[in-house]
């Protein structure tokens, strides 16, 4: 496997309801330090990535992040629909020095929600 801590890197997550998963990719798309934090654990987003980022005392932060998130994303402001977390774009960038942050609706709760409207399913 590639060594990410030596090559640029992006961090890529999946937050949701019970839990954060968080890893950083390379350019090639190589995947490492694939960590699953319980959201319960902690009080924030600002939180979890905060001890995610420190575990194994990287010596390069990632410069860009792509988060996966059970919400709508339709402006800075985000609030998960199914977990007390919410945060703003600008401030999660500004908070771990990213230049890139890029959220995304989660399929997962968009499947998740798409479920519960249709009946018999």
């Amino acid at each position: 496997m590639a060594d990410v801590t030596s090559r640029p890197r992006r961090l890529v997550g999946d937050i949701g309801a019970t839990n954060a998963r968080f890893a950083l990719a390379d350019d090639e798309g190589h995947v490492e330090r694939i960590r699953v934090l319980a959201c319960d654990d902690y009080p924030s987003i600002e939180d979890a990535l905060a001890v995610y980022l420190a575990e194994d005392g990287l010596k390069i932060l990632p410069r860009e992040a792509a988060l996966a998130v059970a919400s709508p994303v339709m402006s800075d402001a985000i609030t998960l629909t199914n977990h007390p977390w919410s945060f703003t774009i600008s401030g999660l960038r500004h908070h771990f020095a990213l230049d890139r942050l890029r959220p995304a609706r989660s399929r997962r709760a968009c499947r998740s929600r798409r479920s519960r409207a249709i009946p018999g399913r």
